[in-house]
């Protein structure tokens, strides 16, 4: 059985061999700055000493083995370790040099004098020098002002000592195993400093067929990796320890770790209280030649991996270092595409159930392209820029879209449909609906109105969508009606309200709707 035990011992770097270091043997990236990392380190002669065993979150650190290799325990402890460093002062080499014979430069007004002997001794002030014999000099000690000596360098064939060893205190990791001579370690965790952006670029050059390009830009601030599969997910995990470290390797105190503990609450809570950070991010909405998104790139177009509802894009063997950054793209694919301008008229009870708010006298009309995810993959949700003919048309999102899924993307503001909005209250019973504990609620029936007019010299498709609080009683154009989930504590329903319909050039069209629904007064 393997058994993980936190010691804080010391252990002399003479009992075990020098230790060894992880490297990172693969990586799947999310894209909240965190990636599962697979390190692994090599095991010899049934007890080795790792460095690089990192410090993960709560609970995602695990070890195991290569087969034929059996761990009997791990211990994280502190280990006395001897090391070189280079020489980083005259004081210092002349320290590290005694015993040696040298050649020393010694300052003496403007000049430089070379003195050749053994360096006997650097203490203190002075340096006492055992000069080689010759006949001007003859045999003698010499003893010489520290701070005039500018410098050294070997003799006849001999060397001088550039480095010097040092002792140092670190925390390691102790493996024991059975089985195998040798083997492999390996280690599992979430960590950050590794994560991946990813991007659309729409192209409808073509007036048939558009070309969504996919790519990833890849960043690594956690360490150097070399030739490592790396998957790029698609997806929501659901980790809420997210914030907190694992015990076996982050050196906290007992009391500490406790009281982080305490202090966490319970995993429910902690999941609400990282839903923000790890869910895909929204996004708002926001010349020249020919310019071909995914021209001069072979497209990785590798199968994907769906776990579960996680989806995963392959990147075979990536090397990055630490620090750098890499531009992949990942896939190319053509859908028919048409052209849609899509209205958003607001609710303006969603907030609550008050009479208070008042609509907007207008909207804003999107100049947007309605087609379907014709790719091998899941699109995850990301920025897509449009192109046409080497021009930047504008920018959106693409929300994560499955294979087969349809996708509206808007360009930029139609400012040749004018849309103007208008609601208003018809009527109103009072005391339609009691709750015990609650303000008796009054039923409102309002009536509204879309008043549409196409300035393009050209038919184009409109899409209303309505989010509407409340149960519809009529609409003009036979729209479609989807209901939507209705909260708790909440009176009234809501509903999604579509019309989908033709606008010739230069039409006015008026779409009237009535809906009713409980307010507070």
């Amino acid at each position: 059985m393997l058994s993980l035990v936190v010691h804080a011992v010391s252990l002399s770097a003479a009992v075990l061999s020098a230790p060894v270091t992880t490297k990172v043997a693969s990586a799947a990236l999310f894209k909240n700055g965190y990636a599962v990392v697979v390190r692994e380190a090599p095991l010899s002669g049934g007890e080795t000493l790792v460095r690089g065993v990192p410090v993960g979150a709560l609970g995602t650190l695990w070890l195991t083995a290569s087969e034929g290799t059996t761990l009997t325990s791990a211990t994280n402890l502190e280990v006395e370790t001897e090391s070189e460093r280079p020489i980083q002062s005259l004081d210092e080499a002349l320290a590290a040099n005694v015993g040696r014979t040298l050649v020393i430069s010694v300052a003496r007004g403007s000049e430089t004098k070379q003195i050749a002997g053994k360096l006997l001794s650097a203490d203190g002030s002075v340096v006492v020098v055992e000069r080689i014999p010759s006949e001007a000099t003859g045999r003698g000690v010499e003893v010489l002002q520290k701070s005039a000596v500018t410098g050294i360098s070997a003799h006849e064939g001999g060397e001088v000592i550039w480095k010097r060893k040092q002792t140092s205190r670190e925390r390691l990791v102790r493996v024991r195993y059975q089985g195998a001579a040798s083997g492999k370690l390996y280690v599992l965790s979430l960590e950050s400093g590794m994560t991946w952006a990813p991007a659309y670029a729409v192209d409808i050059s073509d007036e048939k067929m558009l070309t969504v390009t996919g790519k990833a830009t890849v960043l690594n601030d956690l360490a150097d990796i070399e030739g490592v599969d790396v998957r790029l997910i698609t997806g929501f995990p659901n980790i809420p320890y997210l914030s907190w470290v694992d015990p076996f390797t982050s050196g906290q105190p007992v009391q500490q770790f406790a009281a982080a503990m305490i202090g966490a609450g319970s995993p429910e809570a902690l999941r609400d209280r990282n839903q923000g950070f790890l869910a895909n991010q929204s996004m708002g909405r926001g010349g020249g030649g020919a310019f071909d998104a995914g021209a001069g790139w072979t497209p990785a177009q590798l199968p994907g991996i769906q776990m579960e509802d996680l989806f995963f894009y392959r990147l075979p063997a990536l090397t990055l270092k630490r620090g750098e950054r890499s531009y992949e793209v990942l896939f190319n694919s053509k859908s028919a595409y048409e052209h849609v301008y899509t209205l958003d008229v607001p609710d303006p009870f969603q907030a609550g159930t008050s009479l208070q708010q008042a609509m907007p006298d207008t909207g804003d009309v999107w100049h947007s392209l309605k087609f379907k995810n014709t790719s091998s993959y899941p699109w995850t949700t990301a920025p897509a820029v449009t192109l046409q003919r080497g021009s930047i048309l504008g920018q959106d999102v693409i929300r994560y879209s499955p294979v087969g899924a349809e996708v509206l993307l808007a360009i930029t503001k139609a400012l040749d449909i004018k849309a103007d909005l208008a609601e208003e209250q018809v009527s109103l019973q009072h005391n339609a609906l009691t709750i015990p504990g609650r303000t008796p609620y009054a039923m409102a029936t309002i009536k509204g109105i879309v008043s549409l007019h196409n300035r393009k010299q050209e038919t184009v498709k409109m899409k209303v969508t309505k989010i509407l609080t409340g149960a519809l009683i009529s609409a003009d154009a036979n729209p479609k009606t989807t209901t939507l989930p209705q909260g708790l504590q909440g009176v009234n329903s809501q509903q999604r309200v579509e019309w989908e319909i033709e606008l010739r050039a230069g039409e006015q069209r008026r779409i009237n709707y009535q809906y009713k629904l409980y307010v507070n007064l």
